[in-house]
């Protein structure tokens, strides 16, 4: 139950991490686009505007990232805890039947590490970024598109080893969700052994034993 669980949850995290990947190289074009165009050009000091785009670029996407690697965190802890419910509602069913009544919800919740694992450096970015991108080419519509689809793709780029990292660290989580629910299905299980021993057992106490005796005396008159 808690195997199968986590392999689902262990598939879930690589359908996240590829799907924000492909979000990424949508939403950082449009980053790029509302910072490298032609209004770098105001400033005369053009590599120091540059910098200062960079950087400005590189606030704007952290904050998104983190976001993201926020929202994709809670949406794997949502759905361990979740799969862990699916399996084990059959079960509880079953056990109903028998007047065994277990809660069978889950919240596992693993030490989560808040920590941005998705940045780039200032000085990697300003490497990255493309020799066309002076004063002259910025304001010519078609090389613009250019340098900012250059500057996208090698954004995505410097970010796929922090892909990686995300996608150990959501994976950490899983086998730390793993042991945790482990702990709390051997405590459910002796829940259910207990109520199970409960049924089983039969104990009469001392009146009903004597008004039973009574009722096998008055019997043995009346036979």
């Amino acid at each position: 139950m808690i195997d199968t669980t986590a392999q689902r949850t262990f598939n879930e995290v690589e359908e996240q991490v590829y799907h924000l990947n492909e979000r990424l190289k949508l939403q950082l074009l449009d980053e790029v686009k509302s910072v490298f165009n032609s209004q770098m050009t105001q400033n005369n000091d053009f590599n120091e505007e540059k910098k200062i785009s960079t950087k400005i670029y590189l606030d704007q996407i952290h904050q998104r990232l983190f976001l993201e690697q926020s929202l994709i965190t809670e949406r794997i802890k949502k759905y361990f805890n979740s799969q862990l419910e699916e399996q084990i509602l059959p079960v509880m069913k079953k056990l109903n039947q028998i007047h065994v009544i277990i809660n069978a919800k889950f919240n596992v919740e693993p030490s989560l590490v808040d920590t941005a694992l998705l940045q780039i450096e200032l000085n990697s970015m300003l490497q990255s970024l493309p020799k066309q991108l002076t004063k002259r080419k910025i304001v010519n519509p078609k090389s613009q598109k250019d340098i900012q689809e250059h500057i996208a793709n090698q954004t995505l780029e410097l970010l796929q080893d922090d892909l990686n990292s995300l996608r150990r660290q959501l994976n950490d989580y899983i086998h730390e969700m793993t042991q945790l629910a482990e702990h709390q299905f051997q405590m459910l299980e002796t829940s259910i052994q207990q109520q199970i021993d409960e049924l089983l057992s039969f104990t009469i106490d001392d009146t009903l034993i004597q008004q039973l005796e009574l009722k096998t005396t008055q019997l043995d008159n009346i036979l």
